[in-house]
């Protein structure tokens, strides 16, 4: 047991020496309008079957290519008087950027920090098996991935477009705007509308009080608190539930 303790210790640390000889020699640190300072880190990892990123406070940005790495940029905001200050404040963000088994992981912390905030702005190969983001409190955006997509944030918005798997987003209450899907989705939030344009599979959306619109899908099981719905083409058989403000488009097996 103890060997194997061990031996987990050294791939972790492994992981961390890794991806610290991949990032840019020093951060670049720069006033970018009035009072608000960001820093950027830019770092390459080599690939992973799992990409995971998570940030107490920032956006996410995810954008599938034709490579065989995972190269990324984070940038930490904050407002400052002066660059003296500026550092004081940036001391308060915490990253960490590592690879565990085959797992890329990019993780922030902004406690203690007055507005601070950090990004993420990533991109690796398209046909990673499943991309898992979340931020409490930002934006999320992802393209070109043929993999599984899951995303949630705690009031952001969420954009997803040409997505080959499945998708799987929440939003506390920010909109959702999605693209071409080629699989299921399965959507929600609190209280902002749901775009999407179409999916190959069975989409589930849900707003606490949003507009959903909803292009071309197979199968669509939908359902708002209190906005509108509308849909342009479903191949199933509809059938609408206004009282429940709910659409329910069924495939012909589950009908008869």
């Amino acid at each position: 047991m103890k060997k194997h303790l061990q031996l987990a210790t050294v791939i972790l640390a492994a992981g961390f020496l890794s991806a610290a000889a991949a990032q840019s020699p020093s951060p670049r640190l720069y006033r970018a309008q009035g009072t608000e300072w960001i820093q950027e880190v830019s770092g390459t990892f080599s690939a992973g079957k799992t990409v995971r990123v998570k940030s107490s406070s920032g956006s996410i940005h995810i954008q599938g290519a034709q490579q065989s790495n995972v190269t990324y940029t984070i940038r930490e905001h904050v407002h400052a008087a002066s660059e003296v200050r500026a550092r004081r404040e940036l001391a308060h963000l915490k990253f960490s950027t590592y690879s565990s088994g085959e797992a890329v992981v990019l993780q922030a912390e902004c406690e203690g920090s007055n507005q601070g905030s950090i990004d993420f702005d990533i991109q690796v190969p398209a046909q990673t098996a499943l991309v898992r983001l979340e931020t409490e409190g930002g934006a999320v955006a992802a393209n070109n991935l043929s993999g599984r997509v899951e995303a949630k944030t705690g009031g952001g918005g969420i954009q997803l477009d040409r997505i080959t798997g499945v998708i799987a987003v929440s939003s506390g209450g920010g909109n959702i705007d999605i693209g071409k899907v080629g699989n299921d989705v399965e959507a929600s939030t609190g209280g902002g509308s749901i775009r999407l344009v179409s999916a190959a599979g069975h989409v589930t959306a849900k707003s606490g009080g949003g507009n959903l619109n909803i292009g071309w899908a197979k199968v669509m099981t939908l359902q708002t608190g209190g906005g509108s719905i509308q849909v342009t083409k479903c191949d199933g058989i509809p059938s609408w539930k206004p009282r429940w403000v709910t659409s329910l488009c069924m495939s012909r097996k589950d009908w008869e």
